[in-house]
């Protein structure tokens, strides 16, 4: 992260841009833009996420590790460490305690094999639905950004 953020309280939505090519050139890629906005976010907070991902997933070991589904990464990544595996551990950490909607080229199956849910445009207002403007958080460039202090 380039610029610390400080936060005064935590954000029951975040809606997050992973910056553009070449941040969001993969998922891979895009995870930091999705680690460093998790920091803002309160517990079961809503993370919208635009990241662009044409070059696909962008690691055969990141996506290996989800092979037999994401409730087996941890044992997955316990059987056979690869480059990748802490990202995997990450993603699932993360879905696990975030609801988080991505937009991007990944086909649907794709995304939610990694837990994560495919945000398509009319999801938007159902959403963010009773959530007041002040309780939303943007970020343009999330992996650029680590908010602290909350």
């Amino acid at each position: 992260a380039n610029f610390r953020v400080p936060l005064d309280r935590l954000y029951p939505a975040v809606i997050v841009s992973a910056g553009g090519y070449p941040k969001d050139m993969n998922l891979l890629q895009s995870h930091k833009a999705l680690r460093q906005a998790s920091y803002a976010l309160a517990e079961g907070g809503l993370m919208l996420a635009a990241a662009a991902c044409r070059e696909g997933v962008g690691s055969d070991s990141y996506l290996g590790a989800f092979a037999r589904g994401r409730h087996a990464v941890p044992e997955t990544v316990r059987r056979g460490y690869t480059l990748n595996s802490q990202t995997a551990m990450s993603t699932i950490e993360l879905t696990g305690r975030l609801s988080i909607y991505l937009k991007s080229m990944l086909p649907a199956g794709v995304v939610t094999g990694f837990g994560l849910c495919p945000w398509e445009d009319s999801f938007t207002a159902y959403l963010l639905e009773g959530l007041r403007d002040e309780d939303i958080l943007v970020i343009a460039n999330g992996s650029q950004f680590l908010p602290v202090g909350a």
